[in-house]
């Protein structure tokens, strides 16, 4: 375009373009306080060049695109962040609790003045009331333990319950972020700036699922993203997201496994970051070995002082009887046993009791293995 309508009209696109760019500058600051929100800007380029009397003029300017201030690597330390901070969180005010049961149950204080009343009768065997006295501590005594237990079992049936929620914004998350997923790719696609705004609000889903479970993202060249959790597992890859469920564990119907949803394959070894992970650490390395340290404490205790028992005499010169009763040593059937063996388990020697869980495995051949669960270690073969 020549001439003066040619010279207003290279004006104009300049003034449209500062125009657009002011526009784009007063959406940021209105969304200054938008949770998620990147920064905007605008690319701006020459418009094609008229060829007039041999020579190329240029016709103004006009704007690209407009193009989101956003960093991937930053981004991924965020979530990063996010993930740990929600977990150590989980995990903190969960062993709060423990630790204010064992703390306040008084244990050490019963066990002392158990004690105290022990070494009364011994003094004077034949003062009635110092063997009542002793009998009502060892009761006392007998009672806080079962009262412990209770309590760390309720903070069990506590963390199963919190898992399944946390599963269930997890699930959610993920098929929020597999429909932008499809929309994003489908703007882009079209050369739609409009998808930013998208982008935005999957980032931000993506926050909140490190909250709830640590994962790792691999974005894709159509703009999709895959999401993947700490152990490898896919969570969302392109446009299909993969739900979750909470089943029993296969070795103790008392806690909670993470398992895909369409074939019950689980997941949980290695889920790490965010509330879910947080909650399967507390549950397999601080509550269950707390149940575990009670229970071996209580059996070896009754075991010591019902042995020291049968070698005294009671007042009638018989001898004396057990004082405390322990319960049986509990035993799962793993859920995938197709034989039919039964095991039963007692405790012969209290001193060797251990605050381990023990699996035992048929490894053919009519030989059995027993391992520890924690570390996997071979402690048997039979």
């Amino acid at each position: 375009m020549s001439g003066i309508s040619g010279i207003v009209n290279t004006a104009l696109t300049g003034l449209q373009a500062a125009q657009n760019a002011l526009q784009v500058t007063g959406n940021n600051i209105a969304n200054v306080n938008t949770p998620g929100y990147s920064q905007e800007n605008v690319v701006q380029s020459t418009t094609t060049p008229t060829f007039i009397g041999g020579q190329y003029y240029g016709n103004g300017t006009q704007i690209t695109t407009v193009q989101r201030s956003f960093s991937s690597f930053l981004q991924g330390q965020v979530w990063s962040a996010t993930a740990s901070a929600s977990g150590q969180a989980t995990l903190s005010s969960s062993l709060q609790q423990v630790l204010g049961i064992l703390n306040n149950g008084g244990v050490s204080s019963q066990v002392s003045q158990f004690f105290s009343g022990v070494a009364q009768v011994a003094a004077s065997p034949s003062d009635m009331p110092a063997r009542q006295s002793m009998l009502s501590n060892a009761q006392n005594l007998s009672q806080t333990f079962q009262s412990l237990g209770q309590q760390l079992s309720s903070i069990g049936v506590g963390v199963n319950q919190q898992i399944g929620q946390s599963v269930t914004q997890i699930n959610g998350l993920s098929q929020q972020i597999a429909q932008l997923n499809t929309q994003i790719s489908t703007l882009q696609g079209a050369g739609n700036s409009a998808a930013n705004d998208l982008l935005d609000q999957r980032d931000q889903l993506l926050t909140q699922l490190n909250s709830q479970v640590g994962v790792q993202v691999l974005h894709q060249n159509n703009s999709q993203i895959n999401v993947y959790l700490s152990n490898g597992q896919v969570l969302v890859a392109g446009s299909k997201s993969f739900d979750l469920k909470t089943q029993p564990s296969a070795y103790n119907q008392q806690t909670m496994d993470v398992a895909y949803a369409s074939n019950g394959a689980n997941i949980s070894h290695n889920l790490s970051g965010g509330t879910l992970g947080g909650l399967l650490q507390f549950s397999s390395q601080s509550l269950h070995p707390a149940q575990n340290g009670l229970g071996q404490l209580a059996d070896g205790l009754a075991a010591a002082l019902n042995a020291q028992q049968a070698q005294g005499l009671n007042l009638n010169g018989s001898s004396g009887t057990a004082l405390f009763a322990t319960g049986g040593v509990q035993i799962f059937a793993n859920q995938a046993n197709t034989g039919s063996a039964t095991i039963s388990g007692s405790i012969t020697n209290g001193g060797a009791l251990t605050a381990s869980d023990y699996i035992l495995t048929n490894a053919g051949g009519g030989n059995w293995t027993l391992a520890d669960r924690g570390s996997g270690q071979v402690v048997a073969t039979t």
